[in-house]
């Protein structure tokens, strides 16, 4: 379990995030308690993979697929978060739609956002799969789709929401943990020694140096960035009207206004406008 929790932890610290701030503090919180042994090993769920990925639904030709819970490349159960979604697993999914006969895909999405890592990548390799396909798409915010998870809305034909869900976070995040000064209160000094200055993230002291935080910056602000292109592919919206949104969550009016989103709906204003656009669902 601690192996597991170690490799859990290093995909979530001093990496890229594609997550809203509010989603991401409880993950950093919980790992850093864990990792400097706050917090019980007895208090993880048992198992750090699931045993499998969420199963789709196919109706009439039309394929069902949640986007929830925190979203990583790959598989992987969040032990300090609900159970979530992979960018593999999606891909899995929709070919498996496809192959099944689906005509139409509806992306459900409760999601907070999650790993940066593959997120553009497998998103366009979806919507290439499914514009191959003639597949319509669909993505319906049942209760919030942020950062990742929009970067995943986006990519479909049309993106709805529910009145009371809201949408948006476009924008790149990390966490660092600076230990040093706690090291040293418990008499201890980090020592790293590499072949050149820009080999080591920390200074003499021990903290990070401000090489490396201006690297991190650099590689933040230019995944906010891809992230704000990615989204203007898909809504047509301009990059710069995009990154002015400051990378803010937005309610459903104001979403539909800004352009985010094509229309607001109800689950069940939703369910009756897929059988008006001529899918098999009923």
């Amino acid at each position: 379990m601690l192996k597991q929790l170690l490799r859990f932890s290093s995909q979530v610290f001093n990496q890229p995030q594609l997550i809203t701030a509010e989603e991401f503090s409880p993950i950093v919180d919980y790992l850093s308690k864990r990792n400097l042994g706050e917090i019980s090993m007895m208090e993880d769920n048992e198992g750090d993979y699931p045993d499998k990925e969420n199963e789709i639904e196919i109706t009439n030709g039309v394929a069902f697929i949640k986007i929830e819970g925190a979203l990583s490349y790959k598989p992987v159960k969040m032990m300090c978060s609900p159970e979530g979604t992979s960018y593999v697993g999606l891909v899995e999914q929709v070919t498996e739609a496809i192959s099944a006969g689906a005509d139409t895909i509806v992306f459900e999405h409760s999601s907070g956002g999650g790993q940066a890592l593959g997120c553009f990548l497998m998103a366009n390799e979806v919507r290439m799969l499914m514009d191959e396909a003639g597949v319509k798409s669909y993505s319906y915010i049942d209760e919030g789709s942020y950062s990742a998870s929009y970067a995943w809305a986006c990519i479909s034909d049309e993106v709805i929401i529910s009145p009371e869900a809201s949408c948006g976070s476009i924008g790149c995040i990390c966490a660092m943990i600076d230990n040093s000064e706690a090291m040293a209160k418990e008499g201890y000094r980090r020592v790293v020694i590499s072949s050149t200055p820009g080999k080591s993230p920390y200074n003499e002291d021990g903290g990070f140096s401000e090489q490396f935080l201006a690297k991190m910056q650099e590689d933040v602000t230019r995944l906010g960035n891809t992230f704000a292109e990615h989204v203007a592919k898909y809504t047509g919206l301009p990059v710069d009207d995009i990154l002015a949104m400051d990378a803010q969550t937005f309610y459903a009016e104001k979403a539909l206004e800004i352009g985010l989103v094509n229309s607001i709906m109800t689950p069940r204003e939703f369910m009756n406008y897929l059988m008006t656009k001529g899918s098999n669902y009923a």
